[in-house]
């Protein structure tokens, strides 16, 4: 094997890495073939052109590969891979919800448990305390427990 193809396959290795590192982080695929490439051009430097070529295709490679690692570490490459927002709202700890229990009302959905109801012109989302309700069906508020309205059909 002669030394074009061993600096080829050096340089497409270390390119297929830079690519990786720097333009297309992520993807695996591309850094793969780009180790892949670069053993081989090291395994033939050493095993065609002796000790000293080796070591001077495996030293050159790993410097380059370094460098193209620590410029895609400081460009923060790997940042564009994931997702950089960050929600700061914040929910209600308590809502008040001024229904008092016995209040009679009308399911506007069915409750599977959960489903929606009206009571006097307001729509809330309610939870039924015993099996399944059908949509309009006369029920009425039995419990308020954590900020969740807990009805039953009404008899």
């Amino acid at each position: 094997m002669d030394w074009i193809t061993i600096i080829g396959l050096l340089t497409l290795g270390i390119i297929l890495i830079g690519l990786e590192v720097i333009f297309i982080p992520g993807s695996t695929f591309i850094g793969v073939l780009g180790f892949i490439a670069t053993s081989c051009g090291i395994y033939f430097a050493y095993s065609e052109k002796g000790d000293i070529s080796g070591h001077l295709a495996f030293g050159g490679s790993v410097l380059v590969s370094g460098l193209l690692l620590y410029i895609g570490l400081k460009a923060k490459m790997h940042k564009k891979m994931g997702l950089n927002d960050v929600i700061d709202g914040k929910s209600p700890n308590k809502l008040h919800i001024e229904i008092p229990i016995g209040t009679s009302g009308k399911s506007t959905s069915a409750l599977r448990p959960s489903g929606q109801a009206q009571f006097d012109d307001n729509e809330f989302e309610v939870h039924s305390t015993f099996g399944f309700i059908d949509n309009n069906i006369e029920i009425e508020v039995v419990e308020i427990k954590d900020n969740k309205i807990f009805v039953k059909t009404k008899q």
